[in-house]
């Protein structure tokens, strides 16, 4: 376990995850108060005003900005990492129906998951993911929401994709008649909480019919004429309501309604013929991805699709009998993999970012007395389009998958589901550290919570790019790649130059996590090694506002007065590679390993 995720969890065992309690908001004093009941009407309309404010502050950080819509997938009950996204094969246990390979050096239950197998390079996978509940209600919200539904916001807090939805409601254009954030078999699913309800998630159960009620039985003239007389008895109530936003919300609604009423747009996205159907398997979970391509190519406004697998992926019993896993294997891998092809058909996948996660993992090696697995702590996340780098596993697990091994990013620490909604965000180009001043409480309502014991991050390794934004590189900066340093690999070229100590020192902690960086490919290899362009004055700092840690200047100088404790460490160190890089001043060194 890193040191970073060890003080993480004496933080987590000290301060739990509630972050800031709910007195400590801001509030008024109680001068403030009297004054304010002292003013009457005046003080009263004062005070809503305040509460209204929808000011929105952030730090600036630099997003990816790859993507223009998000399907969200939750695999609800919590599918069996170990089986699928991350196979571990136990002696006597495991199925030889599985039949794994290795496939673009990834072992796959090529017998469980074969399309997917077949499109591993249009994914990838993190399996550093760590759930931080093991009770299905409490882990499901919290996925959904990105923070601790018991916490002090937990109640008011929103779906990420209403988040989604507010941030690019500017986007809509007047013709677009869809709901923002669709929610597809998630009858069960977090709302909008303290937003409008204009960004509520539209919940559809996918039917070959469409959507039903968009017609009315005594035809059109008829309900034109009704919709004519609802708005000359009630529109000084819900029009600019004196009731306030309640009743704002309900004629937001009826006007949505509206627009989606005999538009032919609707059916044609929402409806679909039987053979459609079987191409993605002719489930529920099917027929909810072919309705989320569907909607997204109709192109109406919908930014957010979340879909629920309710498929039985709690296998506490029996998980490898014929109508569980290997069942609901079959179920995924024809949705999920028919989604990718038909995105990719319609030019939406480079668009479009995938998501899916389970609430947990359940637990491995033998399964139970009841033939199952139980809860269990470690978990996946699965990633496709919206720019990802396909073919990409992000962190390793030990032997038998219990725990992380290797991080693999730029945090060195497990991903919590409140890192998997900031890269969300950061694929939609939202800045992730926003902090919305319009909550009810008037504590300012974090898009992602930065307030607990260490901040949370997008995994933008995932883009294969590390942590850093290549868009801030100058001509002078030194940059390490942030994956090289999660895994911990010591980069032992050309050991005086500046470049080089910076790296080195990076790796070894003398340097901040915001030091500058940059990067080039070995010339054999995949590695990683520093490049030229410092002389001995020269100095380098941290240019990425998204990097949590503290941005110190380091003169070459500086750096010199410690490589004298490590140079024998290198000098010692295996080679990695045959490759070697080419210096200037002093031969080249093969690439080490701490």
């Amino acid at each position: 376990m890193s040191r970073e995720q060890e003080k993480i969890n004496r933080d987590l065992k000290k301060y739990g995850w509630n972050y800031k309690t709910f007195f400590n908001r801001p509030h008024w004093t109680r001068r403030r108060f009297f004054e304010i009941l002292g003013a009457g009407v005046g003080g009263a309309f004062l005070a809503e005003r305040y509460a209204k404010a929808a000011d929105v502050t952030n730090s600036g950080a630099a997003t990816r900005n790859t993507a223009q819509n998000v399907i969200f997938i939750l695999l609800a009950g919590a599918p069996s990492h170990t089986d699928t996204f991350d196979l571990k094969m136990v002696p006597g246990v495991t199925p030889t129906s599985f039949a794994p390979q290795t496939v673009n050096g990834i072992l796959w239950p090529t017998g469980l998951l074969p399309k997917l197998g077949q499109s591993l390079s249009d994914f990838a996978i993190v399996r550093s993911m760590r759930s931080h509940a093991l009770v299905h209600s409490l882990a499901q919200t919290w996925a959904q929401i990105g923070r601790n539904p018991a916490a002090a916001l937990g109640n008011i807090a929103p779906n990420i994709g209403s988040v989604v939805a507010i941030e690019k409601d500017k986007l809509r254009t007047p013709g677009q008649v869809f709901p923002a954030f669709l929610a597809l078999n998630s009858g069960g699913g977090a709302g909008a909480g303290y937003l409008p309800a204009v960004y509520a998630p539209f919940k559809v159960t996918p039917s070959t019919a469409g959507i039903a009620n968009t017609t009315n039985p005594d035809g059109q003239a008829t309900f034109n004429n009704r919709w004519k007389l609802l708005h000359s008895l009630d529109d000084n109530l819900r029009v600019d309501s004196p009731n306030g936003t309640p009743m704002d919300d309900y004629n937001d609604f009826y006007t949505s309604a509206n627009a989606m009423m005999y538009n032919p747009v609707v059916n044609q996205a929402f409806g679909y013929t039987a053979a459609d159907s079987a191409r993605f398997g002719s489930t529920a979970l099917g027929n909810a991805c072919l309705v989320a391509s569907q909607v997204l190519k109709a192109n109406q406004g919908t930014r957010f699709i979340q879909i629920t697998s309710n498929d039985g992926w709690d296998m506490h019993q029996n998980i490898y009998a014929a109508g569980t896993l290997p069942a609901k294997g079959k179920i995924l891998d024809d949705a999920v993999s028919q989604l990718l092809n038909d995105l990719k058909a319609n030019g939406l996948l480079s668009s479009t970012l995938v998501v899916m996660v389970g609430e947990f993992g359940r637990t491995v090696g033998p399964i139970t007395g009841a033939g199952g697995r139980d809860h269990w702590p470690q978990q996946f996340a699965f990633f496709a389009g919206g720019g990802v780098k396909g073919g990409t596993v992000i962190g390793a697990t030990n032997s038998t998958g219990s725990d992380v091994a290797d991080y693999g990013w730029s945090q060195n620490r497990y991903v919590y589901a409140e890192d998997i909604e900031a890269t969300v965000y950061s694929a939609m180009g939202i800045d992730w550290t926003s902090v919305r001043h319009d909550d009810p409480l008037g504590r300012g309502f974090e898009y992602v919570p930065q307030t607990g014991p260490f901040p949370f991050a997008p995994v933008h390794e995932l883009w294969g790019l590390g942590g850093l934004d290549s868009g801030r590189q100058e001509r002078g900066d030194v940059y390490l790649d942030e994956s090289d340093s999660s895994r911990r690999t010591a980069i032992a070229a050309r050991l005086l130059c500046m470049s080089s100590l910076a790296a080195i020192l990076y790796n070894r902690g003398d340097l901040s996590k915001g030091a500058p960086r940059e990067i080039q490919d070995c010339d054999s290899c995949s590695h990683r090694r520093p490049v030229d362009g410092l002389g001995p004055d020269a100095s380098v700092s941290c240019r990425n506002r998204s990097h949590p840690g503290p941005k110190r200047l380091w003169s070459s100088r500086e750096v010199s007065r410690s490589l004298a404790r490590w140079q024998s460490d290198f000098s010692t160190a295996r080679p990695q590679c045959q490759g070697s890089v080419r210096h200037r001043h002093r031969p080249a060194l093969a690439h080490a390993e701490e």
